[in-house]
């Protein structure tokens, strides 16, 4: 083997024990690319409060950040054009961008769902078989119109993922809070210990309508995937296989697409029993909003300042509409967590929930 032949397998071995930085490298460069050669300049900002006022037409978008902490995201105004022209020229190149649609709470939005499961390996998953039964599901609760799903499917550390996203843009719902709430009325809520991404053991609520799994985390404010796009970390592209992906076609797979004459689904928000409690204040003075790094610490979705520190431990103040408790419960209501020796206590669960030892669920183990 000479010289050059001999550089040849070396790049090539190489590429196949790095592919994934490989593709986050291909994703930053092209990140960088296709803002200098587009159409017009997209610019990012590290915060949703920063953003200019947005014209009309236009549309906030995500990203997941380059380089940046797992999770991060970045914010800009732009068009549906100019969207659809970036995400498809990077399609095209498979060099995938990680581009996200804002979830507006404000907005009316179509039934939509994020399907997330798992099996030990893709011979032990029936796709067709799988798909069905979320048809048969939805019918038997009404929901008989078509839907438009896309799959991004495929192997992540060792299993096999089941990831869809489903939309109905002939049915309207007047915002994310009536469809969750919806969801709430028609599924069936149970609790099961689960294993969390650190391998340790969690209690999760369950919502289930028939034996189709809901993810009630997606009706709030946050970050829907665009078509063609993947997470910076992943290749599990998200793929749209019935129709030529058009701009049109892009534009109908978002969740706030609503079709003309769709059906609207009226829900009752009364039914919410909206609890107003004298809650001891934590003063939020004594520290800023919380990092990255300690919500990952902590186990901790959302966005949370520090408040003060006492004798009985450290204070933490949720700020966010909606968050996620170390063992995967989503709150709307209780704000006060405490740190206390290793651990995180949500205070509102331990007024209301006697716990026996068999696994303490409000508490985090750091």
């Amino acid at each position: 083997m000479n010289f050059e032949n001999n550089n040849k397998y070396k790049n090539k071995q190489n590429d196949k024990k790095n592919g994934k930085k490989n593709a986050i490298n291909n994703y930053e460069s092209y990140e960088n690319d296709v803002n200098k050669k587009s159409l017009s300049d997209i610019r990012w900002y590290p915060y949703k409060r920063r953003l200019p006022p947005i014209p009309e037409g236009h549309i906030i978008i995500q990203r997941d950040t380059p380089n940046g902490k797992q999770g991060s995201k970045q914010f800009a105004v732009s068009y549906w054009n100019e969207v659809y022209t970036h995400v498809n020229k990077a399609y095209r190149k498979k060099r995938y961008l990680s581009w996200y649609e804002q979830r507006d709470p404000a907005k009316p939005c179509n039934f939509h769902v994020d399907i997330d499961d798992e099996r030990s390996s893709e011979d032990d998953f029936d796709e067709d078989a799988y798909i069905k039964q979320i048809r048969e599901d939805f019918n038997a609760h009404g929901i008989t119109e078509p839907w438009k799903l896309q799959n991004s499917s495929g192997t992540k550390n060792g299993k096999y993922k089941i990831s869809f996203h489903i939309t109905i843009p002939s049915v309207r719902f007047e915002s994310h809070k009536h469809l969750k709430q919806w969801f709430k009325k028609k599924c069936i809520m149970t609790s099961e210990q689960r294993i969390n991404k650190n391998g340790d053991k969690r209690t999760k609520t369950i919502y289930k309508i028939g034996s189709t799994e809901i993810d009630m985390s997606v009706y709030c404010e946050g970050a829907w995937r665009f078509p063609m796009c993947s997470k910076v970390d992943s290749f599990r592209v998200l793929e749209y296989k019935d129709e030529e992906m058009t701009l049109d076609v892009f534009k109908s797979l978002s969740i706030h697409y609503i079709e003309n004459g769709a059906r609207t689904i009226k829900v009752d928000l009364s039914t919410y029993k909206h609890v107003h409690r004298k809650r001891s204040h934590i003063d939020s003075s004594s520290g800023g909003e919380i990092s990255d790094e300690d919500k990952k610490r902590y186990n901790l979705i959302g966005t949370f300042v520090w408040g003060n520190v006492k004798k009985d431990g450290r204070y933490l103040k949720a700020t966010s509409n909606e968050w996620t408790c170390p063992f995967n419960r989503v709150h709307e209501s209780n704000r006060q967590l405490k740190i206390k020796d290793h651990t995180v206590i949500v205070m509102d669960v331990i007024k209301k929930t006697q716990l026996a030892n068999e696994d303490a669920s409000w508490m985090k183990e750091i």
